[in-house]
């Protein structure tokens, strides 16, 4: 009998799908050199799991759209929507058309075209050129030089003593910490004032087109101006915030207040797949505005309604294919199949338009996949489901260069009441491939910035039905293999790291425990 979710029973394990398809082994120990106590294996097949866990590669895009540097000088063209420096300090040229520019953590030159571009310049002492369009500069920390052209734009800078010139347009400018200065153009401009080391000086400030605008640490601190040699400090108790060169008068008239809020948001309705559907749920947004969640439909899924994963662009929310060709090794591989169970679970959408997540197979049965959605070029998206050796697979995060993290349910635990047991996994050039773990029963990995630096939990005290969890964080060495660091449990009973952005600032939570 043929299981009813198949789509085409005839179809042989050699799709087209899949050329060349290689086994990558996923019962191989690592190495892990980053800590001297860790265990050196991720868990012998034998004692892990009754048979030995492998996986196909995936079949994802070439990234086509996508440069990526290594140092040096870079040129791009029209066909490049992406450019990340990579880790090396560069000088970047970028094409006519809206690009995504990410820099190295080394300090770089990057020349923007006209088009409205998003530059990420991270840490170092950057010089950003940002040409004409509608522009959104963020700088980390370091000693930054940002210029715009005309535009509307939006500049961020970090610690440092920067040096930002806003060009024309009505822009938005919020200097960070350290002394910096801030050229302000024709157009209404807001300048963003905040407390702590350092001051802003404002030259070109027009008071009547011009706003100062106090943030929120500002809020409850009285503000006092004077005049010195011809223009006004501006002062919250002792701390000068900002130097206002060249006016002597009309300054007040353009603070605002930091009652009133920075930014004003406006809601949007995504809608739904179903018009009677009472459930949808936006999960991950990219630098493009793309957004991807699950819609609840009219299809029944065991006791319930089968939800559905969607991608939300430009106003229009478009279902995403439950049917793909299936591979991993697991039952079905080959064939193009169905997710019948009620998830529909869409995790992360990267800056390519690349989609990842998770569903069930089958309603009502631990049979969570993988899963990789990609746009073709008549617009339609594919899916590609991943089927581990084991019990279910589960992909949460993709970065720009198409890695996956995520976790592999590879089997039971000793007991019937025991938990399964699980090891975190990543997907690189479609090789599915197992991290270093501590050992223990269940590990995950949930999220990989741009830089591939991955961050999760791992169980840290040994095979025994039991997990404590501990935050860790996986970077690759020199060798190019992947090295643990334990981050702890911060005073808790357990801690999990969720996410990484490209400045290398990870959020999380713990559990238990005083949080000391």
């Amino acid at each position: 009998m043929v299981p009813d979710n198949v789509i085409n029973p005839s179809s042989n394990t050699e799709n087209a799908l899949f050329p060349n398809t290689i086994l990558a082994d996923l019962g191989i120990s690592s190495r892990l050199s980053a800590l001297d106590n860790l265990s050196n294996s991720i868990g012998s097949p034998s004692s892990l799991n009754a048979e030995r866990t492998a996986s196909q590669t995936l079949n994802l895009p070439n990234n086509d759209s996508l440069l990526l540097g290594d140092g040096g000088t870079i040129f791009s063209d029209p066909t490049k929507d992406i450019i990340d420096a990579g880790e090396t300090s560069s000088t970047i040229f970028a094409s006519d058309n809206s690009q995504i520019i990410t820099g190295s953590p080394d300090g770089d030159t990057i020349y923007a075209g006209p088009g409205n571009d998003i530059i990420n310049a991270l840490d170092g002492n950057n010089r950003v050129f940002a040409g004409k369009g509608n522009n959104r500069v963020i700088a980390g920390s370091g000693n930054d030089f940002v210029t715009a052209g005309p535009g509307n734009d939006q500049i961020y800078t970090g610690a440092g003593d920067d040096n930002i010139n806003a060009g024309d347009g009505n822009n938005f400018i919020k200097p960070g910490t350290g002394n910096d200065a801030v050229t302000a153009g024709s157009g209404n401009d807001q300048i963003v004032l905040e407390a702590g080391v350092g001051s802003v000086t404002v030259l070109g400030f027009n008071p009547i087109a011009d706003k100062l605008r106090l943030g929120g640490s500002l809020a409850g601190k009285a503000i006092s101006l004077s005049i010195e040699a011809g223009s006004t400090l501006i002062k919250a108790g002792d701390d000068l915030l900002a130097t206002i060169t060249g006016q002597a008068a009309g300054v007040e008239k353009a603070l605002v207040s930091a009652d009133i809020p920075l930014y004003r948001y406006q809601v949007i309705d995504l809608g739904a797949i179903a018009p009677t559907g009472n459930a949808t749920q936006a999960n991950a947004i990219n630098d493009r505005g793309q957004i991807v969640g699950r819609s609840q439909t009219t299809e029944v899924s065991g006791t319930g309604f089968r939800n559905q994963g969607f991608v939300w662009e430009n106003g229009v929310l478009t279902p995403l294919t439950s049917s793909g060709i299936k591979n991993g090794g697991g039952l079905l591989t080959g064939q193009e199949v169905t997710q019948r169970g009620g998830g529909g679970f869409t995790s992360a959408i990267n800056d390519l338009g690349v989609i990842a997540g998770t569903s069930d197979e089958f309603a009502g049965r631990p049979t969570d996949r993988g899963l990789v959605w990609q746009r073709e070029d008549g617009g339609d998206y594919t899916l590609q489901i991943t089927d581990l050796p084991g019990v279910e697979s589960y992909f949460f995060d993709i970065n720009n260069q198409n890695q996956i993290a995520g976790r592999h349910i590879y089997g039971p635990g000793s007991t019937p009441t025991a938990s399964n047991r699980s090891r975190p996994l990543y997907v690189e050039q479609g090789f599915i491939n197992p991290l270093p773990d501590l050992g223990g029963d269940t590990g995950t990995a949930n999220g990989i910035n741009n830089r591939g630096i991955i961050v999760g939990q791992i169980d840290s005290d040994g095979l025994n039905d039991k997990t404590v969890n501990t935050a860790v964080l996986w970077e690759k060495g020199e060798d190019g293999q992947y090295k643990l660091t334990d981050l702890g449990t911060f005073g808790a009973e357990g801690a999990i790291a969720d996410d990484i952005n490209d400045a290398g600032q990870v959020i999380g939570w713990t559990a238990g425990g005083t949080g000391a």
